[in-house]
């Protein structure tokens, strides 16, 4: 799960994207003890530079209740490219 990550996050940086988001779905993460995440903070702490970090976003399985969180983060991040399990 963490090799898959960091490889989402890879090629979205080879396809050009600079601003490379994380969402996940909280049950996803408890069930995967956070490795997927794991895998997209590493490959964001080692290609992308410390000031140019985003937030990863952890939301719950019903996504229409947590629109609101989505799109406050779509815009306090910024992402151009979003890697989703």
């Amino acid at each position: 799960q963490s090799h898959c990550a960091r490889l989402a996050f890879e090629k979205a940086l080879e396809h050009g994207y600079k601003r490379v988001g994380y969402v996940s779905d909280v049950r996803f993460e408890r069930n995967t003890h956070g490795h997927f995440r794991e895998g997209y903070l590493n490959a964001q702490e080692e290609l992308v530079p410390r000031g140019r970090h985003l937030k990863p976003l952890a939301v719950g399985a019903d996504a229409r209740r947590h629109e609101g969180e989505l799109l406050a983060w779509l815009q306090s991040e910024k992402p151009d490219a979003v890697v989703t399990t």
